[in-house]
């Protein structure tokens, strides 16, 4: 049995916010939130998703469904959470033929890697122009300068990826202080190189501290229909008990105890959305130079029309035309589903 993933809404940054508090509104009855907190013993990348489930019924039955999915990327120095915006990187390095005027933007996060001394993601790419009525998908692999917090594209074969993983020096550390996942976030299985690993299980693959759970607002969902409890059997189930769930992680050295909360979740009544806490510094990420290499690209058909104003900011917040559904990645998080179920 697979989770079918319906409409799928990525994070995007459309603005260019400073210091901000960042809001999602949309609620549900279900979230399931991940997370992994890769370190190279000095700092830290933190891919975090939040997943929304709704009710979705068909001629005879009703079942729980991915509505929306958030991503979000996050730097650790050590003390403080910064929030990045990928949002300028991203259009300043777009291919010419990418379609004009882009009206939406949004990626995923595949790989976080540590190699000679420096941070490398492997982004898929999605932009869209409505006023065009197409999209294009691009691959990139981004060399991140996070003193500056710009980066620039880098020519790296995504087939290397893989193999420079297993001798990538991460650490489960960072400055002296062991990184911990509380046990009732941390996650049964992980998604690496194209396929979910069992935590468990010893792999050629070094797996960092990373969080995999459900939250549901009361037991009453958890012994409820809509194929929740074949849900929860494959993944850890946490009944919130206060109306700010913190979801965080733990730092640990000696006898002293440090909790570093990514965000908070509204759990009044039922799930009502989340946001970052005050101390999250959301900073743009700018080109360091402009990268020489095309990335791999194919082109969508993109006929939906964008979704707008699905956020909601306090001052100096987020602002742009929202949000779309992607549907280049469908296919993509459903295949993750149906691996790991």
């Amino acid at each position: 049995m697979s989770r079918l993933v319906i409409p799928i809404v990525l994070l995007l940054f459309l603005a260019s916010p400073v210091s901000a508090i960042y809001n999602v509104d949309l609620g549900g009855f279900l979230y399931e939130v991940r997370y992994s907190v890769i370190s190279n013993g000095t700092t830290a990348l933190i891919n975090v998703e939040v997943g929304n489930y709704g009710v979705f019924c068909g001629m005879d039955s009703c079942s729980a469904e991915v509505y929306q999915v958030y991503q979000y990327l996050l730097f650790f120095n050590g003390s403080r959470l910064y929030l990045l915006n990928l949002t300028s990187l991203v259009l300043s390095t777009l291919p010419s033929y990418a379609p004009a005027p882009v009206s939406e933007v949004g990626f995923l996060i595949d790989e976080i890697n540590y190699i000679n001394d420096s941070w490398h993601v492997n982004m898929k790419v999605f932009v869209y122009s409505k006023e065009m009525g197409d999209g294009v998908s691009l691959s990139y692999i981004y060399k991140l300068d996070t003193k500056n917090f710009c980066a620039e594209s880098v020519n790296v074969s995504l087939a290397e990826f893989p193999i420079i993983r297993r001798f990538s020096p991460l650490r489960d550390t960072i400055n002296g202080w062991r990184i911990e996942i509380p046990e009732k976030f941390r996650a049964k299985h992980v998604f690496i190189n194209g396929t979910w690993v069992q935590v468990s299980n010893e792999t050629a693959v070094r797996i960092p501290p990373s969080a995999d759970f459900f939250l549901i607002a009361n037991s009453s969902v958890a012994n409820g229909s809509y194929s929740v409890p074949w849900l929860l059997s494959n993944q850890r189930p946490v009944i919130a008990n206060w109306t700010q769930f913190p979801v965080y992680f733990v730092l640990k050295k000696d006898s002293q105890v440090k909790n570093v909360t990514i965000l908070y979740i509204n759990t009044t009544n039922t799930i009502n959305g989340y946001w970052f806490p005050d101390s999250v510094r959301i900073v743009n990420v700018t080109i360091c130079k402009r990268a020489t290499n095309t990335p791999t690209s194919t082109t969508t058909g993109i006929e939906t029309t964008p979704r707008s104003n699905a956020t909601k900011t306090k001052t100096k917040g987020i602002c742009g035309p929202g949000f779309m559904v992607l549907l280049a990645i469908v296919g993509l998080l459903a295949e993750r589903t149906r691996k790991r179920g």
